[in-house]
């Protein structure tokens, strides 16, 4: 799994035969995780320092999403405690 920059991460769900992105910390100050619910909508959460350091990796996990999923993906930023402006201009990319 290309994902795991620092950490772990877990094994993703199958959808239509492609693997999903488990979860996945970035150096100890972010998670990402993705999950599909019953009704087939697929959500990643972002849960807590999104710096620019690990925009780009951030960007590399949803986009991951994005292609295994093939469909509309939500992004679950609730639990972000931190974000710089620089972080969301990067992951525009």
């Amino acid at each position: 799994m290309g994902h795991n920059v620092s950490g772990t991460a877990a094994d993703g769900a199958t959808l239509t035969g492609q693997q999903l992105p488990g979860t996945v910390r970035l150096a100890g100050m972010l998670t990402l995780s993705c999950r599909i619910n019953p009704a087939g909508q697929t959500t990643v959460t972002f849960a807590g320092e999104l710096d620019y350091a690990s925009a780009d990796h951030a960007c590399d996990y949803v986009r991951a999403v994005i292609d295994a999923h093939g469909g509309q993906v939500l992004l679950d930023v609730a639990d972000l405690t931190f974000a710089t402006p620089a972080a969301w201009e990067r992951s525009r990319g």
